[in-house]
């Protein structure tokens, strides 16, 4: 399975850093929005034990609109991304995960290309949200 580079693993790190378990006690939960005019916040949310999610939100029509939210299983120091919604690919699996966040069924060119893609997301967050 692919996973992100050392540049974005690093930067996930910082996203991610301090969020509590949805289950226990803590924030679960941060937006980040130091981008300026036309660049959207970043919203990540611990949603299990090893499963986050990063995501760009926009209103329409009053209802918040994933574009896009990419799931991640943080596992064994990596950062392996499993899941995607856009607003207009629905919701996609790239990888099933058992109840402690380790992989168990796969699609490895729909996983490569989702890799690809979150590579180049987390860099671009990285840029815009100014995340050193």
């Amino acid at each position: 399975m692919k996973c992100l580079n050392r540049r974005n693993r690093e930067t996930m790190e910082r996203l991610t850093e301090g969020l509590a378990d949805p289950s226990g006690e803590g924030e679960s939960s941060r937006t980040i929005d130091r981008g300026g005019a036309g660049i959207m916040a970043v919203h990540v949310e611990r949603i299990g034990k090893s499963r986050y999610s990063v995501a760009h939100y926009y209103k329409s029509n009053g209802d918040l609109v994933a574009d896009p939210d990419v799931e991640f299983v943080h596992l064994n120091g990596e950062w392996i991304p499993v899941a995607i919604q856009e607003p207009i690919g629905g919701y996609r699996v790239a990888v099933q995960c058992d109840a402690s966040g380790n992989p168990v069924r796969w699609s490895l060119r729909e996983q490569a290309d989702l890799a690809r893609f979150s590579n180049t997301l987390i860099a671009n967050i990285r840029e815009q949200q100014r995340i050193e």
